[in-house]
């Protein structure tokens, strides 16, 4: 659902999709140390000072402690929900339904994220907007390295194994049949990583001018939020169609899949959404930092 935009924002934005790539017995533990990556991952990309590093600690343990709060729990309920609905086995409604819970749920932390990291992205000097735009493309090398090497078979293949291993997860080992119809699916999308690719060079080209160009909170905030919340608008007529293919292919992909799923691979999967539904609902309870005022994180 997301891309990479402004690495300080996503990081905070895309928190639930992070955690769900967490294995589930260092799920909390994960939870409650996101700030020190946090500070680290953007001390690697802005190539912060110290005033900045303090400002931008006050404004993640805000953040945390907010999400804390407001959000795990709504992500408790929603993984409930979820593993209700694995159980008794999948249909489109329920795709469209986690979909649009998930991007609900993005929209928000958008919202909050934006709002907050505009205080510190204010004061990046060109020099360190320089130093991000590097290191963007530098993940867009890799990214290319990955994901698209020279032929197209093997693009598909690598596709195709990154896909059997994010579903493994949940349900362990595949049957044969069940990668076959993930690399019929990869093949009937084929092209997909680099248009992934080329929406990720626009957006952070985007995110990039918008940063040099603008000089106020009053003016920032609004233009990054519209760049960060509605990427998929700004898609050519080709590529909005590619998405819409790509979107009913992959949701009877799904579908197939859980209709070939054994009791224990639905069962696996299911355990593992309530064990999510778990893991938030005890992180939420937890004491959590007051949350710090406008004029402390300003100040720095």
């Amino acid at each position: 659902m997301t891309v990479a935009l402004s690495k300080l924002c996503n990081w905070m934005a895309v928190l639930s999709a992070a955690l769900l790539l967490t294995s589930c017995s260092a799920i909390q533990l994960s939870y409650n140390n996101l700030d020190v990556w946090l500070r680290w991952k953007a001390d690697r990309y802005f190539d912060l000072q110290p005033v900045q590093e303090a400002q931008l600690r006050l404004l993640i343990m805000d953040f945390h402690d907010w999400h804390r709060a407001r959000e795990l729990p709504l992500y408790s309920e929603l993984m409930g929900a979820a593993a209700s609905r694995l159980e008794d086995g999948l249909s489109e409604e329920d795709l469209v339904w986690a979909v649009e819970n998930i991007r609900t749920r993005y929209q928000v932390l958008i919202a909050r994220a934006v709002a907050k990291g505009a205080v510190v992205l204010l004061t990046l000097t060109p020099e360190q907007q320089a130093h991000l735009a590097e290191k963007l493309a530098d993940d867009n090398r890799q990214y290319a390295k990955e994901f698209l090497p020279a032929s197209e078979e093997k693009r598909n293949r690598v596709r195709a194994q990154h896909i059997e291993a994010r579903i493994a997860e949940w349900t362990g080992s595949l049957s044969d049949d069940q990668e076959r119809r993930i690399a019929a699916m990869v093949r009937d999308t084929a092209g997909r990583s680099a248009t992934k690719l080329a929406e990720r060079e626009r957006n952070q080209r985007g995110f990039l001018d918008i940063l040099m160009g603008e000089h106020s909170v009053e003016a920032l905030v609004p233009k990054l939020s519209d760049l960060l919340e509605n990427w998929e608008s700004r898609r050519s007529s080709a590529q909005a169609n590619e998405a819409k293919v790509l979107t009913t292919e992959f949701f009877q992909m799904m579908i197939d899949l859980d209709r070939t799923l054994t009791p224990a691979q639905r069962a696996s999967a299911v355990a593992r959404l309530r064990s999510y539904a778990a893991d938030f609902a005890a992180l939420a309870e937890r004491d959590h930092r007051p949350a710090q005022s406008a004029e402390a994180i300003a100040g720095g």
